[in-house]
């Protein structure tokens, strides 16, 4: 990455792997009942989950620390909701382990890679911090 990449390379990166996460919840959660609560809760979990890396890029540097934060957080919530629908049968294993694995793949990539993701911080930006 050069220095005036800011980080969107991973930030396209994190972006693809969310839109397909999102697409992927979406096909697994077609198979539920219209009226089961499980499938809008996880659908709107994981449209807040994308709709927050998407807001990624236009953050200030502070806010993007703590949107990565609560990403990574809002991430660990939606494991356990896709937890419980694994364990009431709405969700094949196969399914519910891939969701579960990429998601926490999203989730340390965040943790992991934030500085490579934060933008480098300006000259002016370091003088009396």
């Amino acid at each position: 990455m050069s220095s005036n990449d800011n980080g969107n390379g991973y930030l396209e990166y994190v972006y693809e792997r969310a839109q397909k996460l999102t697409e992927a919840l979406y096909r697994v959660t077609d198979f539920f009942s219209e009226s089961e609560p499980l499938k809008w809760l996880l659908r709107r979990d994981s449209l807040a989950i994308f709709e927050s890396i998407l807001k990624i890029k236009t953050a200030s540097p502070n806010e993007r620390i703590r949107a990565l934060e609560q990403i990574s957080e809002k991430i660990r919530q939606s494991i356990r909701t896709l937890e419980l629908a694994s364990s009431g049968s709405f969700i094949s294993e196969a399914n519910f382990q891939v969701l579960k694995r990429e998601y926490l793949h999203l989730a340390d990539y965040l943790v992991e890679r934030r500085y490579e993701i934060l933008p480098e911080p300006s000259a002016a930006g370091f003088i009396g911090h």
